[in-house]
């Protein structure tokens, strides 16, 4: 029962910020963990696997495909450390991709309800924060030489943005969404 009671709690949460997401009207969210996992589970480098709690793209010309990682915190808890893991999987994932011969240009999004590293938060998403986190995990790296200009290329591609319980307060309601992407076509139909 409660396996049960906290899947429903992280499906709540996913869907809260799929739907702040969606209400920017700039991306689409159509994949979440709990009901797609093919679609939300991604190789390292080391042949692991990491699933996204949602997956999907940016509308308009960008169209780039989109991983999103929600965390729930009511403190800071173990997040710096999930977060290191979570810059060592984007690096791993796109160095595999690229390895694969098929750079998706892929963007990776951290949404989380508590602040964390505030005396480093402007440097979280640098090239020098990627290799940090690659030296604590190089098994991300699977004997892989690290390569400055994918660290660039992956810090380029990180997205942190802090989400409050009250921003709930601002959503598009789905009716208000689909009316506002007719008007926009971002989706181009």
């Amino acid at each position: 029962m409660v396996a049960e009671g906290a899947h429903m709690d992280g499906l709540v949460g996913v869907k809260y910020a799929q739907q702040y997401l969606e209400s920017t009207t700039h991306i689409t969210l159509p994949f979440n963990v709990y009901e797609d996992m093919n679609q939300t589970t991604f190789v390292r480098l080391d042949k692991r696997l990491k699933r996204y709690d949602l997956v999907g793209h940016f509308l308009g010309e960008r169209r780039r495909p989109l991983a999103v990682e929600n965390k729930a915190y009511t403190g800071v808890g173990k997040q710096p450390e999930d977060y290191t893991e979570y810059l060592a999987n984007a690096y791993s994932i796109t160095a595999r991709e690229c390895e694969d011969g098929v750079d998706t240009e892929r963007e990776f999004m951290w949404l989380t309800t508590h602040p964390f590293a505030q005396t480093k938060w402007a440097r979280l998403r640098s090239p020098e924060e990627i290799a940090e986190a690659l030296a604590k995990h190089p098994e991300a790296l699977a004997d892989r030489k690290l390569d400055n200009d994918l660290l660039a290329r992956v810090a380029s591609r990180l997205w942190l943005i802090p989400l409050h319980d009250r921003h709930r307060e601002l959503l598009l309601e789905r009716k208000e969404l689909f009316k506002i992407h007719e008007a926009l076509n971002r989706r181009g139909y």
